[in-house]
């Protein structure tokens, strides 16, 4: 296409130009520290990328829309049935059938222990028009139950669209129990596959599933790095059974997590078909997309607030339909509750609905090609994930690396960076740990229901560290539980006395943060200005509102100069007006003292009473745990 005629008096500025026009605006600030992100997996996330030149990542198989995928995982037969009519009337076009006792329905799920009630929660549902997605228990035995209910219905198999999701290692991460060998793993294996194609299946039967991992703590690399690890073993599996490379192709699907990091979600999703193709390539085969499910995150959902978990749950999705994934999962908003009701789940599947027909994001095969910043990341975790996957596979593979451990430890670390970036709000969650509402009721769940998984065929088996499911916000969330108990004990919230001292431009940020921080923890903040009045006067009327105000804790907000200023009351022996307030404070009763301001003598204002700082880096977690404690004692005592 040729330029327009006035494109001549805009000229495209070089990336150098724009450098130098930001490092103006920063004046002296460092551009790395402040505008150069990092990944969870340690590489720089830039502020502007120029544009790439990338290949095309084909994502989709058939060039259709996604599969809009609902979950049918109630635990009662004739609402299970409804639930999958509902969602199928609703414009779902494929239905996830989560078992009782599978990893992914947290104590839930579809209770069906023969062909006749599994036919029954499906009685109405034209298989052969829909997607199935199994998410099995004991992953062999589900896989028959549900071939036996086909057969019962006649229904030719070579015609239905089928994912038997079978995933023994995955399984091992999540319950600790894991075949003796990658021999006998295979030997089950094949003889699944044997049972499955002989009855005429020709869909995925075993699955590669990278949501244990994600939930467990891992980066985009560390996942995307299990799950090509996974899809290697199984097809090294049955590969070494007999079977051609590209029957064992055709017999293995992949799954991830999709969460809010939408540009580093479509570039893990692009990634995996990446890595996954050079792997192909390596086998001596023509790469062929691999059929890649989504789910949004369970990692990211929230307890308290639950409604954000819809635009979390929007980001997702857009970003994994973006991303090409044959198939998505929209996790109702109100998941982490216990079974979602209607609204929610209504809500997901629109999600998806409106994404796909009103937004068209499945028409354009590779939204993402080309995009300097995404192709960036791409590299970055194709580079990070096959390191990570050639680490997996020289210990053995991935089933030797779950049993001693390795996977577990590298997880580990990276779950502890992320609950510390979670507890000082360097990653901060909306309506948890920042903006939080303290007026919301406590949550009334809807119900767990304790299902003991279906008991395993007596095979020989070996014991695997379990790799933990933590949601991000779970810190924060038993806190603000703790509060709410010590609210109903002792007839109120727990509250903190915050004095606002000094020029509003510089109090105000503090006093925003203190009130911000402490409704995290479901503390009410009781704001107090106007103390100024002479030093001497200030620290009588600090101290004698505090002792006024039901309050058990105490935070002094502070501007600069106040807070170096020195008391003109003799009776105040200190250095600082700050210093007197918190000895007549601490003096007066309180529990415990905080310190919101800019001060360089920190020793000082330990000896005289302040216990912690309020900064933007401070332990939120610890302070409010502290400030919980502190409440209780300071209520035992009255």
């Amino acid at each position: 296409m040729s330029e327009p005629a006035y494109a001549e008096a805009f000229p495209i500025p070089a990336l150098e130009q724009w450098r130098r026009a930001v490092e103006k605006v920063l004046k002296g600030a460092s551009f790395e520290d402040t505008l150069v992100g990092q990944s969870a997996d340690g590489f720089p996330i830039q502020p502007l990328y120029e544009k790439a030149v990338g290949d095309i990542v084909i994502g989709r198989r058939d060039r259709m829309p996604w599969h809009v995928t609902a979950r049918v995982d109630h635990p009662d037969g004739h609402a299970a049935a409804a639930l999958a009519s509902t969602e199928l009337e609703g414009g779902a076009t494929s239905l996830a059938l989560v078992m009782a006792g599978n990893r992914f329905a947290r104590g839930q799920g579809l209770v069906a222990r023969s062909p006749a009630e599994l036919d029954a929660v499906l009685a109405g549902v034209d298989l052969d028009l829909i997607h199935l997605w199994i998410e099995p228990c004991a992953g062999f035995e589900d896989a028959d139950l549900v071939a036996a209910m086909v057969l019962h219905r006649g229904l030719p198999p070579d015609q239905l669209d089928v994912d038997f999701g079978i995933d023994p290692l995955g399984e091992a991460a999540a319950t600790g129990s894991a075949p003796a060998s990658m021999e006998q793993l295979g030997d089950r294996l094949f003889r699944a596959f044997e049972r499955l194609r002989g009855h005429g299946f020709t869909g995925p039967i075993c699955r590669a599933d990278g949501r244990s991992y994600h939930e467990a703590g891992a980066t985009e690399g560390q996942e995307l790095a299990c799950v090509l690890a996974t899809l290697v073993a199984y097809l090294r599996a049955l590969e070494g059974r007999g079977l051609e490379l590209h029957q064992a192709r055709a017999a293995i699907s992949a799954a991830m997590a999709a969460d809010t990091d939408q540009l580093l979600t479509i570039a893990k999703f692009r990634a995996l078909r990446r890595l996954w193709d050079r792997a192909q390539d390596a086998c001596g085969l023509v790469p062929e997309p691999i059929a890649l499910h989504a789910e949004t995150s369970w990692r990211m959902l929230t307890q308290r607030d639950a409604h954000v978990n819809i635009l979390r749950g929007t980001i997702a999705t857009f970003s994994a339909g973006v991303a090409g994934a044959d198939s998505i999962v929209t996790l109702p908003y109100d998941q982490a509750l216990g079974l979602p009701d209607t609204l929610a789940r209504r809500i997901a599947r629109n999600t998806q609905l409106i994404l796909q027909h009103e937004s068209n994001l499945w028409r354009v095969v590779d939204p993402a090609a080309g995009s300097g910043g995404i192709e960036a990341m791409t590299d970055e975790l194709c580079r990070i994930g096959w390191q990570l996957f050639q680490d997996i596979e020289s210990r053995g593979g991935m089933l030797p690396s779950l049993a001693d451990g390795a996977i577990g430890r590298m997880l580990r670390n990276s779950r502890c960076r992320l609950e510390e970036a979670i507890a000082t709000c360097r990653l901060p969650i909306i309506g948890t740990s920042i903006f939080p509402n303290l007026a919301e009721p406590r949550n009334q769940r809807q119900g767990g229901f304790n299902i003991a998984p279906a008991p395993e065929p007596a095979t020989q088996s070996i014991t695997v560290p379990t790799l933990p499911s933590f949601r991000l916000s779970e810190g924060f969330e038993a806190i603000r539980d703790r509060s709410e108990r010590a609210a109903a004990e002792s007839q109120g919230p727990p509250r903190v006395f915050v004095a606002a001292l000094g020029d509003p431009r510089q109090v105000t940020p503090h006093v925003a943060h203190a009130r911000g921080l402490f409704a995290a923890g479901g503390i009410e903040a009781i704001v107090e200005d106007g103390l100024d009045g002479g030093a001497g006067n200030t620290v009588e009327r600090a101290a004698t509102r505090w002792q006024t105000s039901g309050a058990s804790v105490f935070c002094l907000c502070i501007s600069d100069d106040l807070a170096k200023s020195l008391p003109d009351d003799a009776s105040h022996p200190t250095d600082t007006l700050a210093e007197a307030i918190g000895m007549r404070v601490r003096q007066a009763g309180a529990a415990l003292l905080v310190f919101a301001g800019t001060s360089e003598s920190e020793g000082m204002l330990r000896a005289a009473g302040f216990s912690y700082f309020l900064r933007d880096s401070c332990d939120a977690q610890a302070l409010l745990d502290a400030s919980l404690s502190a409440h209780s004692e300071w209520s035992n005592g009255l």
